[in-house]
């Protein structure tokens, strides 16, 4: 069980800089996921980020 739990921190850590080799423009992407939510900004909204990554969804 170790052994995965590292793997997976050590993936976690480089997670974020492979994602943007992998996929073209996923700045853009999330950016243009994010504002077809509808909702105002002063506002709090509830959202579950189902997915595997590092939350970058979530904290934009």
């Amino acid at each position: 069980m170790d052994a995965v739990k590292k793997h997976f921190e050590s993936e976690a850590r480089e997670f974020d800089l492979i994602i943007l080799k992998l996929i073209p423009h996923y700045p853009e992407m999330i950016d243009a996921l994010v504002s077809a939510i509808p909702h105002e900004r002063s506002s709090s909204i509830k959202v579950i980020d189902l997915g595997c990554g590092t939350g970058a969804i979530s904290r934009k």
